[in-house]
């Protein structure tokens, strides 16, 4: 019973795009990291379905993070049912500019890649967003992320 509770939550999650961090080291004189497993809910390009689950890890040091992001099982799927793979990655760093006991805000500048036939060419851009983080509990917090393009290519 225990296993397919497991795996009743791991699909739960996988399918509906939250966030599992796998490992979080506490906070530790300014110093944290995080690994975790992402899956993009809904996504389209050009009017067609596309998927990605990523991997993905970051690194805050002080008010300064690190970051980086890799695709896996990456695919386009066009209105007939063909699906054609890409590759994904993000590189980032940020600043963090509010620091609060329960909601943070960091401002961050990536390089975001797509590889692939899906697009003919490599896509890239130099994104500019934010990340916040807002702490519900000391074991339960909301994150999210906004980003636009600076020069998409």
């Amino acid at each position: 019973m225990k296993k397919i509770t497991l795996i009743v939550v791991l699909a739960f999650i996988l399918v509906f795009g939250f966030t599992m961090t796998v490992w979080a080291a506490e906070a530790n004189e300014g110093l944290s990291t995080k690994i975790y497993f992402d899956n993009w809910v809904g996504a389209k390009m050009n009017g067609n379905d596309t998927q990605c689950s990523f991997f993905g890890f970051e690194a805050n040091a002080a008010q300064i993070k690190f970051g980086a992001e890799f695709g896996i099982n990456a695919s386009v799927k066009d209105d007939a049912g063909k699906s054609t793979d890409y590759n994904m990655s993000n590189f980032k760093i940020g600043f963090r500019v509010i620091d609060g006991d329960q909601a943070k805000v960091d401002v961050v500048v990536s390089s975001l890649k797509f590889d692939g036939d899906a697009f003919g060419e490599a896509a890239t851009g130099t994104m500019l967003g934010a990340d916040f983080t807002y702490a519900l509990s000391d074991q339960i917090f909301l994150q999210g992320s906004g980003a636009f393009s600076l020069d998409a290519s």
